[in-house]
């Protein structure tokens, strides 16, 4: 890193940032990326987990947004199919005063959603769907059958944000770009930024001809930091493979209940946030609030505080926009320059983070007098196929590893041929040992915490957070790291 300047340098690790390096070195540009914890441990690990075009944007009338996000999700659905799976998500209508999640009756929310797909203009996902409710009993059997009388059905994608990055910031290594994790900024004077090694304590200058800080809520400037919150909870009680609005308790919002990698995920808030942006939990009150509108939402699912497998928190990096409470503001990001020429970006969706990028990577190559264009919608994010027999490893345990690496998958499959690596990481959930093997000879996985909160997701998945597993993994990473 301490060699000739590069043409830019890349401050920040999550997803904007991990967009940028690819995009940058797929111009064929010299770039170095440096995260100051692990890659995606912020905003980039803590979100609702989906590729959607937003249909409360739609509702605020920012067609524009939406419009780009449904482009974007056509996109990442074309470049990385495992990790944009369409889900069926229900839309219930109630009788009698009852609200529905988006607080408007059948004709106005079947209105909104045939925009929707019209904005769309896509084959790849089918149109929406008006259907009854014993077709709605069928779909979500758990879901308040009361008053109702029926639901929309629309499509959407979910995935799996913390790994969307790294494969990001694995395709950026691979054309040329310098990554490392657990390199903090600490100091810039426009032509060099000061480096520390939290690891290692040592610290050095990285020097550059352009920097892009794409820090989220630590970037300088005007930032409003929202907490959404998120609860983890069993999926066998809600017997469904559809994805579910309902409304908040109040009435002013809605949450999402998505089956996510075995479990149903539920949330989100969106509060104004003003404490340690490093380590933002979700509190017990808020807890409450959700479990209490997936347990009105879901009867059947007998669902109370005793069932939260996890939770966790993430801050949204908004644009202040006057008194607007965090709710009203834009999710648009900003891009700006200061009079160094240091680009900064923030806001902005987890969906459009690849059209973020394009757009700061054109100021970049303006910046530096280049003309080289983007070329990401047509980078595979699959990783190279391989025809690896699965050698015998458990059905539920292979579809996983497809699932979450894609085309890496046959890597996984040859690193279990050795018996310690095909064992389970938690009894209930189809992790191997592998894993953390190739996490920390491909992913650069540093610690612990690097592969079961976000290579693999176990922290957030497992009741007790991973902790049967950590000496295994603690010893693999020994191990790997020599």
């Amino acid at each position: 890193m301490e060699r000739e300047p590069f043409d830019v340098a890349i401050i920040g690790g999550g997803i904007v940032g991990a967009g940028v390096a690819l995009d940058a070195a797929a111009r064929g540009l010299s770039v170095v990326l440096v995260e100051k914890k692990d890659f995606a441990s912020g905003t980039s690990s803590r979100s609702s987990k989906l590729i959607h075009g937003g249909l409360r944007y739609l509702q605020r009338g920012d067609i524009g947004l939406v419009r780009e996000s449904l482009r974007e999700r056509k996109t990442l659905r074309r470049i990385a199919p495992h990790l944009c799976a369409p889900t069926p998500f229900l839309l219930p209508i109630y009788k009698g005063g009852k609200p529905s999640p988006l607080g408007g009756g059948k004709w106005k929310l079947g209105l909104g959603l045939w925009f929707y797909d019209k904005l769309a203009s896509s084959k790849t996902f089918p149109p929406h769907q008006w259907i009854s409710p014993q077709e709605v009993s069928q779909l979500s059997p758990a879901l308040d059958a009361h008053q109702l009388r029926g639901a929309f059905v629309y499509y959407d994608c979910v995935t799996d944000d913390a790994r969307l990055v790294i494969e990001l910031i694995k395709q950026a290594a691979a054309r040329g770009a310098v990554i490392a994790n657990y390199a903090g900024a600490t100091a810039c004077d426009g032509s060099r930024v000061s480096i520390t090694d939290s690891l290692s304590g040592e610290s050095f200058d990285l020097r550059a001809t352009t920097f892009v800080s794409a820090t989220g809520v630590w970037t300088k400037g005007a930032i409003r930091a929202s907490k959404g919150i998120h609860v983890v909870l069993p999926a066998e009680r809600f017997s469904c493979a559809t994805a579910t609005l309902i409304p908040s308790l109040d009435g002013k919002r809605f949450h999402f209940v998505i089956p996510w990698q075995g479990r149903m995920l539920a949330g989100t808030t969106d509060t104004d946030y003003d404490g340690d942006w490093d380590a933002p939990r979700a509190d017990a009150e808020e807890v409450r609030e959700i479990v209490a509108a997936v347990a009105r939402g879901f009867p059947a699912a007998n669902i109370s505080e005793r069932d939260v497998i996890s939770s966790f928190a993430g801050l949204r990096p908004l644009v202040a926009q006057g008194g607007k409470p965090s709710t009203k503001l834009s999710r648009r990001e900003k891009i700006s320059e200061n009079k160094s020429g240091m680009i900064s970006v923030f806001g902005g969706k987890l969906t459009t983070y690849r059209a973020i990028a394009e757009r700061v990577g054109d100021l970049v190559s303006r910046q530096l007098g280049v003309s080289a264009k983007s070329s990401t919608e047509k980078i595979l994010l699959t990783g190279n196929e391989t025809a690896t027999p699965a050698n015998g490893l458990p059905n539920e345990v292979v579809t996983h590893l497809r699932a979450t690496y894609g085309g890496n998958c046959g890597t996984l499959l040859k690193i279990a041929e050795v018996a310690e690596a095909r064992q389970r990481l938690v009894a209930d959930l189809p992790c191997i040992a592998a894993e953390a093997v190739y996490a920390a000879r491909h992913e650069m996985a540093m610690t612990v915490e690097d592969v079961l909160e976000r290579r693999t997701r176990i922290a957030i998945l497992a009741q007790d957070g991973g902790e049967e597993c950590r000496a295994l993994v603690e010893k693999i990473l020994k191990r790997e790291s020599g």
